[in-house]
């Protein structure tokens, strides 16, 4: 169905290793192959790419720094999504935390159990920074905040030991939320 010179584009979620292989494959048959995978699947894709860790850090400095209900920061979130930040992540995020559990009147993102599990993609992206020599601590922080999210009850055990900070942050809320957009 393809041919000479036509170009394939390859938005699925595959180890840049497959993606170079597929590249030279397409050479033999003189295609342009450009593999241009997307994490967060089809939405993610069709929508915007997935930056869930800073999604993640931006909810906590709202949530532990400025507390904010979720309702809140839905609505900061809501704001975000209308400008340079439009993406589907955002607008997912904004729906989850507007969810409230019918049983307990409570905002469903406090429900959910804090685990998460890997799917590869943060993995290979980190692996391949490594093997090239290019910093991605964004991406390598994501990995490393799902492998502690996983140890589930060394964590629990470790809150009965270690207290830690509040988190809270003592500043103007609005320059703040300004300052977080600019930086997320």
């Amino acid at each position: 169905m393809l041919s000479v010179r036509d170009i394939v584009i390859d938005g699925g979620n595959a180890h840049y290793s497959d993606t170079e292989r597929r590249i030279e494959l397409a050479k033999e048959y003189d295609l342009r192959y450009l593999g241009s995978g997307t994490s967060g699947g089809e939405e993610g894709a069709l929508h915007g790419p997935a930056i869930m860790e800073t999604i993640a850090e931006a909810y906590d400095l709202m949530s532990r720094g400025l507390k904010l209900s979720a309702r809140e920061m839905a609505d900061v979130l809501a704001d975000w999504n209308k400008d340079d930040l439009s993406s589907y992540l955002f607008e997912i995020s904004e729906t989850i935390l507007r969810c409230v559990d019918p049983e307990t009147g409570r905002p469903l993102v406090e429900m959910i159990l804090d685990e998460a599990a890997q799917k590869g993609t943060g993995k290979w992206s980190t692996q391949g920074a490594l093997d090239i020599g290019s910093p991605a601590p964004t991406i390598a922080m994501a990995v490393f905040a799902r492998v502690i999210s996983a140890l589930k009850e060394e964590r629990v055990r470790a809150s009965t030991v270690l207290s830690g900070p509040d988190g809270h942050i003592d500043a103007d809320r609005n320059q703040f939320l300004r300052d977080l957009f600019a930086a997320v």
